[in-house]
């Protein structure tokens, strides 16, 4: 199932990226996003509608909540709100910091040798 959603042609929305750092923002009532088999959805104005409560997705709010949406939902379910609650895409590109991170500390270590 999974290959079949990312073989989809991606509208505009689906284009846009967001990292995890992004999504984790989104994590209050009225704010909700979460990233479900790298895609990013605002949950914010179907809190009230999601069958289980808004103490579930809440509780998952700003994370990547595949594992427990698999659990309890058919992937096909997706399609039916995707116009309404999708974002976009996570970014899965290596963060930038790290490589910067690493960049300096040999910077440093490389001092401390001369």
């Amino acid at each position: 199932m999974q290959a079949s959603i990312e073989s989809q042609r991606l509208s505009d929305t689906e284009k846009r990226k967001y990292s995890r750092d992004e999504v984790a923002q989104h994590t209050h009532d009225g704010d909700v996003w979460v990233i479900i088999e790298h895609h990013v959805y605002n949950l914010s104005q179907f809190l009230q509608e999601h069958p289980g409560g808004a103490k579930i997705l809440l509780g998952v709010a700003g994370q990547d909540a595949t594992k427990k949406f698999r659990k309890y939902h058919r992937m096909g379910i997706l399609s039916k709100y995707n116009e309404r609650l999708l974002v976009g895409r996570l970014d899965q590109s290596p963060p930038r910091s790290g490589s910067s991170l690493r960049s300096s500390i040999f910077a440093v270590f490389r001092r401390l040798e001369t």
